[in-house]
Order: C-alpha cells, then sequence, then structure tokens
C-alpha cells in the first residue's frame, strides 16, 4: 500500500457516492475534494467537507497511518493548521483532528490492481488493457465531461444555497471572494466571506475606510504600528468594528505568496476585492437587472484609488 494511492482515490472522488463516517462516528459529506498539492504541507488545499451538520473549509492530509501525523510532526508545524480531515488506510492511533479511516471502505480488487499497475513494466502500465476508440466516441466523452463538470458545479452551489439559507446575495459574495482568491487562496479568501457577513458591508456602504478596515483586519494583514495617517485610520476602525462585531482573524500564515505573481498577491486581490465592495453592495439584486454583458462588466470593473 502507497500514500499515492489514497491521493488518486480521493481525487478520482470516488468516496463522494459512500456514506462516509469519521472515526468517531460523525458523519461525513464531502463537497469539494480541493486542489492536489505537490510541494510541502498538506496533500489538498482548499477543500470542503459538511461535519456533522455543519460545513468546514480547510486542508486535508492523508496518510497510511494515523501515527504518522506524530511521526512527520505535522503537529509542530503551522502549515497544517487548517487541516479539517485526517484521511488514512489505518487508523492505528487516536488523534484529537477528526479522520476518516479507508481500511474498510477500500475493496481489495481495487488494491489489487493498483499494485499490479505499479509493478507492470510496460512504458504505459495499462495499455495492454486498453484499445484505441473510434473519434465520435471520443467527442462524445469529452462533452459529456463538460457537462458533468457543469453539473457538478451546480451540485455544490444548491448545497451551499441551502447552507446560507437560500441567500443568493451571499451565496455570490462568499463564491466570488473565493475566486478572487484564485487556487493558490481560495481558502483564506472563503473564510474571510464566512467570517464578515455580507449584511455588514451593508451597514458601512458609505465609508470605504471601515469597508478597507473589515477586509484588511479580518484577513490578519492590518499591522499594528504604522506611520501611515490611512493605515492608523484603519486600526483605529478595526479595533471598534472588531470588538462591536464580536469579529476573528484569519491568522497572517494561512496566506500563500509563493509561487504567485506580484498582480496576484493576496495584498492586491484584498484590496481589489474591497473596491468591489464598497462599490458593489447587493451586487446579487444588480446582476439581476442587468441587461447585457457591458452592464455586467461595468459592473464588476476594479480600480484600486491609492491612500
Amino acid at each position: 500500500m502507497k500514500e499515492e494511492l489514497l491521493h488518486y482515490i480521493w481525487q478520482s472522488k470516488t468516496l463522494l457516492h459512500k456514506t462516509l463516517t469519521t472515526t468517531d462516528g460523525k458523519k461525513i459529506e464531502v463537497i469539494k475534494t480541493g486542489t492536489h498539492n505537490n510541494d510541502s504541507g498538506p496533500d489538498f488545499f482548499n477543500a470542503r467537507i459538511v461535519l456533522d451538520g455543519t460545513i468546514w473549509a480547510g486542508n486535508i492530509e492523508m496518510h497510511i497511518n494515523s501515527s504518522d501525523w506524530i511521526k512527520h510532526k505535522h503537529q509542530n508545524d503551522k502549515a497544517y493548521n487548517n487541516v479539517i480531515l485526517h484521511v488514512v488506510f489505518n487508523n492505528d492511533l487516536e488523534l484529537n483532528i477528526p479522520t476518516l479511516e479507508l481500511k474498510n471502505i477500500l475493496k481489495p480488487e481495487l488494491i489489487q490492481t493498483y499494485q499490479s499497475l505499479l509493478n507492470s513494466k510496460q512504458k504505459i502500465p495499462c495499455q495492454t488493457q486498453l484499445r484505441l476508440p473510434e473519434e465520435f466516441i471520443i467527442n462524445q466523452f469529452i462533452q459529456r465531461l463538460a457537462i458533468e463538470r457543469l453539473e457538478e458545479k451546480c451540485i455544490t452551489l444548491e448545497k451551499q444555497l441551502q447552507l446560507y439559507k437560500n441567500s443568493w446575495e451571499k451565496l455570490l459574495y462568499v463564491t466570488m471572494a473565493k475566486y478572487f482568491g484564485m487556487q493558490v487562496n481560495a481558502e483564506p479568501f472563503y473564510l474571510l466571506a464566512n467570517y464578515i457577513p455580507d449584511k455588514l458591508f451593508a451597514k458601512h456602504k458609505h465609508n470605504e475606510a471601515q469597508i478597507d478596515s473589515l477586509i484588511f483586519g479580518v484577513s490578519g494583514f492590518l499591522p499594528v504600528i504604522s506611520e501611515d495617517n490611512y493605515t492608523k485610520l484603519l486600526n483605529q476602525e478595526f479595533k471598534f468594528l472588531q470588538s462591536k462585531y464580536h469579529l476573528p482573524k484569519i491568522d497572517k500564515s494561512t496566506w500563500k505568496f509563493s509561487k504567485t505573481r506580484p498582480a496576484n498577491f493576496p495584498t492586491v486581490r484584498l484590496a481589489q476585492f474591497s473596491s468591489l465592495v464598497f462599490h458593489s453592495v447587493h451586487l446579487f439584486s444588480k446582476l439581476m437587472d442587468a441587461k447585457t454583458i457591458k452592464d455586467v462588466n461595468t459592473m464588476l470593473a476594479v480600480k484600486i484609488n491609492p491612500k
């Protein structure tokens, strides 16, 4: 057994159609498996699951044995603080983290097939088992995949809409926030949008400094000490708003700058998101009234004003 098999099974979404529970009996529903990570850190970023009726957003870590978490010293690494589910083949050690054990879920035939392909000496391990299909079949398959992808996105959005009590405004707000973070920072942007209710922005829609203070304060990027007058103002506003609304803060280490172009640095994307929020409160209603694509583009155009 190799950990790569667990990665493949999780990526292929085979488990989405099974009844899953944690080792302590809590029901698991997988909304999004996340993005496979080939670098250091958790194995999958930006996953979303429903655990015992509560939606969780974060990372997924996988091991053959649950005790590997301790062996690899993940408990001392901040990069693993946002792991929401530990997927293991064998739960040989109880840990204080939601754990999914696959030992009694995976069919022995699947493991045997994997080992057979792994040990194959052919250039393409499965080449003796496949025949080249006709072009018509290939085109049909591609079309089906496109439809399935759209349907999958629709199902995900429908589930989120139910969690947000049928609030289309909140669904649009949270979804747009996630895409502002792109793949690398989708998770912290998603957290940000859930930490700051969209209705809160409506209360402060006439004060751009308060909008900026909410976004940069909750994101963890607002420096406590600064000589800049605008930053001082943001600190003052955020201190008041955080106390008034009991707002949490995201750990700054959650945001990623590596493998990101300067134009897509989280600080830049946060400034753009703040500008969009300030100029587009109740955006869903406005988009529904749009008559042309040009109208939509105008609503979504973002300009950052230097403060």
